[in-house]
């Protein structure tokens, strides 16, 4: 019942490759189409060999099918990459990752499959530079900047996220020979049931950075609450090659009418509300608990409206999203930060609270309220993307 592509059927591809890449296809045609089209045709039989030359041995059986059926991805923003060259007509290929990515501050992920040609030159690149690599290893998945960076190993079959820091960490929990499909099958059922989805990388470019977010939707690693119609959303990615360790994502918006919990303007006592305030509890383990108390978020003190967000001089001061006189933003508002470094090993977790005013804290159309932001666990995860 998969509807795998025919010409996936006519490779000489296991079952679990064909329908891993015609579910991961499918997924994307639907809701990434520049992703699914830079899929590229799959690897030559000598650009293989190639590649098993450079990591000293022969490819897990699974690798060579994956890269049979296709070769990475194509794109023009990553070709340049190899000359050094840029061309703001590709800067939104950036985005284009089929592994997805996240935004913190300066540091951007986006992750993308590397074909055969690109992921030798990179390793060879990377061996020079990085001293946890071992020459068995080969880079074939990559943060458009390298900010993120998996390996795998041709010797056990792990796939790694290795970091600037001499660090490498199994992405998938077991070295073994199918290991990196069982990954990809994790992230595609991730995919398919919603606990990924689109939405922008980096929050101040809005559409212009749209791709798969890693912030979970839904699941453990996510959790909202909703005060007087004023809907939160909180949810966590832990970073092992960033020194922060977890970024967190706060989205906040008003409820529309037809959703569970949704109060008339009447009822909650508002047409729009803004934020003023918010307090952060960080607890680590065996630690005492931090207290982070400040105004706005990043310097945004966002209005919310059924249904969006007002950007204007009053929610945004600094002008971080440019000069804009008025507008009014669909969707949620979202806050990206992270939670300061932990110890090695510590786990933790971050509740808070914030407080909204009725319509503009300039000009408060009633008292001040506090809306809770439900505390969501700082873990290891099983799975690393």
């Amino acid at each position: 019942g998969i509807g795998l592509d025919p010409v996936f059927t006519k490779l000489k591809v296991s079952r679990r490759v064909a329908s891993t890449w015609a579910l991961l296809k499918g997924w994307l045609s639907q809701n990434l189409p520049g992703a699914a089209a830079s899929l590229k045709g799959g690897a030559k039989e000598d650009e293989i060999r190639e590649a098993e030359e450079l990591a000293g041995g022969s490819l897990p059986e699974v690798v060579k099918e994956l890269y049979r059926v296709f070769d990475g991805q194509s794109l023009d923003y990553d070709e340049l990459k190899l000359t050094g060259e840029r061309d703001s007509a590709y800067e939104h290929q950036r985005w284009l990752g089929i592994l997805g990515g996240y935004n913190v501050y300066q540091h951007t992920v986006n992750t993308r499959m590397l074909p055969l040609r690109h992921a030798m030159h990179w390793t060879r690149y990377a061996r020079e530079r990085l001293h946890n690599i071992t020459n068995t290893m080969l880079l074939v998945f990559c943060s458009f900047n390298f900010s993120k960076m998996y390996f795998l190993d041709a010797k056990d079959g792990g796939i790694y996220l290795v970091n600037t820091r001499n660090e490498r960490f199994l992405a998938y929990p077991v070295a073994s020979a199918d290991a990196i499909l069982l990954w990809l099958r994790e992230y595609t059922r991730r995919l398919l049931e919603g606990i990924y989805g689109i939405g922008p990388i980096i929050p101040f470019m809005l559409e212009r950075s749209k791709g798969i977010s890693l912030f979970p939707l839904k699941g453990p690693e996510r959790t909202h609450k909703v005060t007087r119609s004023v809907h939160i959303a909180s949810s966590v990615i832990y970073m092992p090659e960033h020194s922060q360790g977890w970024t967190y994502s706060i989205r906040m918006r008003l409820l529309t009418p037809d959703e569970e919990g949704y109060m008339t303007p009447e009822a909650r006592g508002f047409t729009r509300c803004q934020l003023t305030t918010r307090h952060w509890v960080i607890e680590k383990e065996d630690d005492t608990p931090q207290h982070v108390r400040g105004r706005g978020v990043i310097g945004i003190f966002p209005i919310l409206t059924e249904g969006g967000w007002v950007l204007n001089r009053w929610s945004d001061p600094h002008r971080q999203y440019g000069r804009v006189e008025e507008k009014e933003v669909k969707g949620e508002f979202i806050y990206q930060s992270c939670t300061g470094s932990f110890p090695r090993g510590k786990e933790g977790s971050f509740r808070g609270d914030m407080n909204f005013v009725p319509n503009i804290e300039s000009a408060p159309e009633g008292d001040e309220f506090q809306v809770e932001v439900k505390a969501f666990p700082m873990g290891y995860p099983k799975y690393l993307y």
